[in-house]
């Protein structure tokens, strides 16, 4: 039976961007879950790459698309963001990182996150290479 794990958005930019097969294995492996923001959060990483790493447009716009095809439960922000807001400031992280925290926490489950400086302040991180 696959695991739960809450999954961040430098984890699907990675698969999606780099094919990296660490976060490919998470998404074959496990059940996904995240709060809403990871689509918004995955759409400015790939403008970012538009504006400054000369990917086409059309080519992120596909990347997207990929995103939405992945199977990720997707949990309303609006249910996290009291919870977020305390993480936040506690563990000196953004809000935007604090949602990724509050929804693991809410639901006992380990966070799988490229973010070497998220996985360092949260325990129950699982960093993906």
């Amino acid at each position: 039976m696959p695991r739960q794990v809450v999954i961040d958005a430098s984890v699907v930019v990675r698969l999606i961007l780099d094919g990296s097969p660490a976060s490919d294995a998470i998404v074959r492996r496990d059940e996904l879950i995240a709060p809403a923001l990871l689509v918004a959060e995955t759409a400015n990483a790939l403008a970012t790459q538009v504006r400054f790493a000369a990917l086409k447009l059309e080519d992120a716009q596909q990347f997207l698309e990929e995103c939405f095809g992945l199977p990720i439960e997707f949990v309303p922000d609006e249910a996290l963001a009291s919870d977020a807001l305390a993480l936040a400031r506690e563990l000196d992280l953004s809000a935007y990182d604090a949602c990724y925290v509050a929804l693991a926490e809410r639901l006992g489950l380990p966070l799988a996150t490229a973010d070497a400086q998220l996985a360092k302040r949260y325990e129950r991180s699982e960093l993906i290479p």
